[in-house]
């Protein structure tokens, strides 16, 4: 599964304070090459961050969601 890399660059960008939302996501994820997503985090990290991406994707997914909802909501009208 690929993200739509061009609907995501408000997420995307490490400057956005709303980055963090899609990192238990992004740390499961490589580039086409196998790099990580995530550059420069330290094996260590990204090793405990796995470990708890379960217990916190739910509670991040609804923060994407929160995120778009003004996005969606004026689609939608």
């Amino acid at each position: 599964m690929k993200l739509r890399l061009l609907a995501w660059p408000p997420l995307l960008s490490f400057d956005d304070p709303d980055y963090h939302l899609l990192l238990p996501v992004l740390l499961f994820c490589a580039d086409d090459n196998g790099r990580p997503v995530v550059p420069g985090t330290d094996a260590a990290v990204v090793k405990r961050l796995r470990h708890q991406a379960p217990d916190d994707i739910p509670a991040f997914v609804e923060g994407i969601r929160q995120y778009w909802m003004p996005t969606r909501y004026k689609r939608a009208t």
